[in-house]
Parts: structure tokens; sequence; C-alpha cells
């Protein structure tokens, strides 16, 4: 076996071992009829199913807190509290933006909303169409457990000596994750250019120095909403953004395969999905 297929492998296992970093996306379609459905019921199920995944993994970010820095039982107990109370605060702007776009919906076919947004009981108008559907793409669920939100939880929930040792680690998780997200973008370019030894060596070293870097792993981290983005994404050919960092590197036939294949999907790695939110590594 070459190379290729071993770096390819070694592909294929840190993508497996990396999952936990995808930004896990759920889709929903709830059919409205009037009067007899408004749809309240499905969201609240929907929401509720949300918010047990997200607290779920908050809880193990917990325990990350408590192995590195040593927590007690009641220490354990308010930094649970608080990353649930900040990962709330992001849940529940998005639940009520969620109902103000179902409301949208509803008033189309005859329902009738308060001030809040909410349906009023038994008040309908008369409507050409009493059936609709509302279509809602939850957030990343990572962009809620490493929100800003949710790093500032924390440290405010440690004492001054604990800080430092949760920052070390968190400096350390990020990059793992920068150099994991730069691997595995170069054994990508290596299975489609055949780069030699050195190549390799100098395109990992150029990229790891180079906010491209950055990007790539952000792109690790928003995977799923990424990929999303690459099934609609029309538009001209960007300019060659990314070219001057590989010149020196590649021979001309690699330089042109690099042109085709990775300068159209690395121009969009600095522009994140709208709506996305930023994440800080916690």
């Amino acid at each position: 076996m070459n190379s290729i297929f071993y770096k390819f492998m070694f592909a294929i296992c840190l993508a497996l071992t990396l999952a936990p970093w995808g930004s896990a996306q759920e889709s929903i379609r709830i059919r409205l009829k009037a009067p007899e459905n408004d749809g309240q019921q499905a969201l609240d199920e929907h929401f509720d199913s949300f918010r047990a995944r997200i607290n779920e993994q908050l809880a193990e970010l917990a325990e990350d807190v408590q192995s590195v820095c040593d927590l007690d039982e009641q220490q354990l107990k308010k930094v649970t509290d608080d990353i649930t109370a900040a990962g709330e605060t992001i849940i529940a702007s998005h639940e009520k933006s969620a109902t103000v776009s179902m409301g949208i919906y509803r008033k189309r076919i005859g329902f009738v909303l308060d001030e809040d947004g909410n349906v009023i009981p038994g008040k309908i108008e008369e409507k050409k169409r009493n059936y609709t559907y509302f279509s809602l793409r939850t957030l990343p669920e990572a962009s809620v457990v490493h929100s800003e939100q949710v790093a500032k939880a924390i440290l405010d929930s440690l004492s001054e000596q604990q800080k430092p040792k949760w920052e070390v680690a968190a400096a350390a998780r990020k990059n793992f994750l920068r150099t994991s997200a730069v691997d595995l973008f170069v054994t990508r370019v290596d299975t489609a250019l055949l780069l030699s030894d050195e190549q390799r060596t100098q395109l990992r070293e150029a990229i790891l120095g180079h906010e491209l870097a950055d990007a790539l792993a952000d792109d690790l981290r928003f995977y799923e909403l990424n990929r999303n983005r690459h099934k609609i994404r029309t538009g001209p050919r960007p300019n060659k953004k990314y070219t001057s960092l590989v010149i020196n590197i590649f021979d001309d036939g690699q330089l042109s395969e690099w042109k085709r294949i990775f300068e159209f999907e690395l121009a969009r790695l600095q522009n994140p999905a709208r709506g996305a939110v930023r994440l800080r590594e916690n």
C-alpha cells in the first residue's frame, strides 16, 4: 500500500475522531392548518428535544472543567448551572425568533395573533387557504455549547487560581482543532495533486502560519452548516485568493489543479453562512 492510501485512511479516522466538533443541525417541517393546528405543540416538542441535547453536552463540558480545574461538587454545580443558563439565553432567543417567523405563516391561513405573536384561541379570519407548511433549521449545536456566552460563564465561575488552568486547556484544544483541520486539508490536497514529502511539509507549514488555518478550523466546527451551503453555492469562480500561498511549492501542473479544485472552495471560508454564531473555544 502506498503512502497516499495511509494518509487517506488517516484523514477518515481523524474526521471520525473530530465528529463531536461538527455543528449538528436539525430541520423540521410543521404543517399548519386553521383552526385545528397552529403548530405550537410541534414547535415546543422540537425545542424540548434541542434543549435536552444541548444541556447534556453542557453537563459534559462542566465535567471537563471539573477535571481540569479540580472543582469540588459545589463548584461543579455552579459551573453547570451558569453555563446552562448561558445556553438557555441563546436557545430562548432562537425559539422566540422561530415563533415570530412561524407567526407569519399562521396569519396567512387565518390565525390571529396577540402582541407577543401568540395565537389567540378561537379567533380565525377567513382566508383563501387554510393550511401551509413552516420550515425551521435550528442553530448548530456547537454554536451554543462553544459560544462566547458559555465561555464567559465558565471563566466567571472559576477562582483566580483556576482560570489559568482552564485557559491553558482551552488553548490546547483550540490548537489541536486548528492543526487537525490543516492536516485534513493537506491530506486532501496530497490525494488530488500527488505531492512529494517536501511539498507536503512546505504546504503544511505555510498554512499553519497563515490565517487560512483559522478559517479551516472554523469550517471544521461548522462542517454540517457549510456542507449545506456547498450544495447551493452558485456564481462565478472567485479570484485566486490563496494561490500566492502555494505558488512556490507546486509545479505548474499542480498549481493548475489547485486553482481548479481548491481555490473555489477556499474563497468562501472567511464568510460564514448567514446566521451562524461565531464560536470561541472554551
